[in-house]
């Protein structure tokens, strides 16, 4: 009796993993459609607001330091577009809360190109076809020059640091 009732629970509990399973690959093979299906509109919306593809997922090279080491990172936004002679990156997003530049996922990803890359960055709503320009506006550097400028003032800093201690003890 209690090993039948031992073999209907391990069948419950594997039957509802695997259904949770399929129901998430589900999920993901619909968000990842869907994604597919807003770049290749994006593309169009983008030709017919003036803008020309130069690259489709172009791949950039960042370089950052933790603690003493350098490590690399590659970066993909969805397009590198030029129009009248400025370039602009590309994000395009779709769904309910994505294209919203303050959702925290959208907003970080689109805060990462801006402080990376030289060109500025456009939000694209593939849904809706609405194209907007992002801008960092609370940041008190301006790209890439606070670490480098911090790491300066603190190395002079401990020098001084470190004369002060040779020469006054």
């Amino acid at each position: 009796m209690k090993l039948w009732l031992l073999a209907v629970s391990i069948v419950s509990v594997a039957g509802t993993l695997w259904f949770r399973r399929a129901c998430h690959r589900r999920r993901m093979k619909r968000r990842f459609r869907r994604a597919k299906l807003a770049e290749e509109r994006a593309e169009e919306l983008l030709e017919r607001a003036g803008f020309k593809v130069l690259e489709s997922q172009p791949e950039y090279q960042v370089r950052l330091q933790v603690g003493w080491q350098e490590h690399r990172a590659s970066i993909r936004p969805d397009f590198l577009v030029r129009r009248r002679g400025r370039r602009f990156i590309v994000e395009v997003k779709s769904g309910r809360s994505a294209p919203d530049p303050l959702n925290r996922h959208t907003r970080r990803q689109l805060r990462e190109y801006w402080a990376v890359l030289p060109f500025p960055v456009l939000l694209l709503d593939a849904e809706t076809g609405v194209l907007r320009g992002v801008d960092f506006l609370d940041t008190t550097y301006t790209r890439g020059s606070f670490p480098r400028t911090a790491i300066r003032i603190g190395s002079l800093v401990l020098v001084l640091w470190l004369l002060q201690q040779l020469f006054f003890l």
